[in-house]
C-alpha cells in the first residue's frame, strides 16, 4: 500500500509520502506553527472583528436604502398635494362661474299657471 494514506482508529495518522507530494519546507512549518498559536482567543477576536464589520456594513446599506425610499415616498407626497391643489383650484374656479354664471342669467318667469284652477 505505498503511496496511499492509512489512518489509525485512534485517530493518529500513518502516512507514507505519494511521489510527486512536496514536504513543507522550514518556512511552511513555522507559519502552521503560527496560526495554530493564533487559533486561540485571537482567532475568535478576528472573527467577531469580521462579523462586526459585516453587520455595520449591512446595516450602513439598509439605512441608505430607507434614506432613499424616504426621498421616494417625500417626493411622491410633494406631488400628491400639489395635485390636491390643483383639483382645489379648479373646483373653486369652476364654482364661481358658475354662481357668476347664475347671476348673469335671470330666473324664468313662473309659468302662467300649470296649476289646477281650484289650486291657484
Amino acid at each position: 500500500m505505498r503511496g496511499q494514506q492509512q489512518g489509525r482508529i485512534d485517530g493518529s495518522d500513518d502516512v507514507e509520502p505519494v511521489p510527486g507530494d512536496t514536504v513543507p519546507d522550514g518556512e511552511e512549518r513555522a507559519a502552521d506553527a503560527r496560526g495554530a498559536r493564533e487559533e486561540g482567543p485571537l482567532a475568535e477576536l478576528k472573527l467577531r472583528e469580521q462579523r462586526a464589520a459585516a453587520l455595520l456594513a449591512q446595516k450602513d446599506a439598509l439605512l441608505a436604502e430607507l434614506k432613499r425610499k424616504e426621498q421616494l415616498l417625500r417626493a411622491e407626497l410633494s406631488q400628491k398635494k400639489a395635485l390636491l391643489a390643483e383639483i382645489k383650484r379648479k373646483k373653486q374656479l369652476a364654482a364661481a362661474a358658475g354662481r357668476r354664471a347664475r347671476a348673469r342669467t335671470p330666473l324664468p318667469a313662473p309659468a302662467a299657471s300649470t296649476l289646477p284652477p281650484a289650486i291657484a
